[in-house]
């Protein structure tokens, strides 16, 4: 199917995905994705550790604090990429944002992983109550860097020398967006249970521009 044939995530112009709960069914084929040494170079399960074997993986997946999505095209069977959100239960309404892409579609659909980070943002900001998501990326991580650029996040630091691949020292950016922002940029997203900013927050500019939000 060509790229103008797909529908679109309303209020974009990028591709519309489907989100799907992960499940022990799909433990093969995200392990197969994020074991190989060019993905799980940028990656940090925690302490440093940056592999883990299916059993890890399955338990941090299936965790309560982890809401774990795959994310696919409407009408196919073969997801592109897994997208989560950890710590969806802090007391003070943060969630932390990741994906990882399957590497072996060659010619993935051009935008794909943006609309699948925004559906995560709404289903966290709307499905679950979240304030403010947070993401970092090793700043030499390009195509991180612009998928967190076009999603629109926030650059709001850097931790320096924080990251080590081969040996070799990296700085990580971090990025934010506050719910507000996103209903600024996305009003119009629909979250996994099909809500929107638009229909599920009533929204008032106050006279210094800022976004006010209260619940509709």
């Amino acid at each position: 199917m060509r790229i103008n044939e797909l529908p679109r995530l309303p209020g974009t112009t990028w591709p519309r995905v489907e989100l799907l709960p992960f499940g022990p069914q799909h433990l093969d084929m995200v392990w197969e994705w994020m074991n190989p040494p060019q993905v799980r170079c940028w990656l940090d399960f925690g302490g440093g550790r940056q592999d883990l074997s299916k059993r890890q993986l399955y338990l941090m997946l299936s965790n309560s604090h982890v809401c774990a999505r795959l994310f696919q095209l409407p009408g196919d069977s073969r997801p592109l990429g897994l997208v989560c959100m950890n710590n969806i239960d802090d007391l003070m309404g943060s969630m932390d944002v990741w994906i990882v892409r399957d590497l072996s579609v060659m010619r993935p659909i051009r935008n794909s992983v943006t609309s699948a980070g925004a559906r995560i943002l709404a289903t966290g900001f709307l499905d679950f109550g979240r304030q403010i998501a947070t993401t970092w990326v090793v700043a030499s991580n390009r195509a991180s860097i612009y998928l967190h650029d076009i999603i629109g996040m926030r650059h709001s630091g850097t931790q320096r020398s924080r990251h080590v691949i081969d040996g070799r020292r990296h700085d990580r950016w971090l990025y934010d967006m506050t719910l507000a922002e996103f209903g600024q940029l996305y009003p119009d997203v629909p979250s996994e249970q099909g809500r929107t900013f638009r229909t599920h927050f009533m929204r008032t500019l106050p006279d210094d521009g800022g976004l006010e939000v209260t619940h509709g």
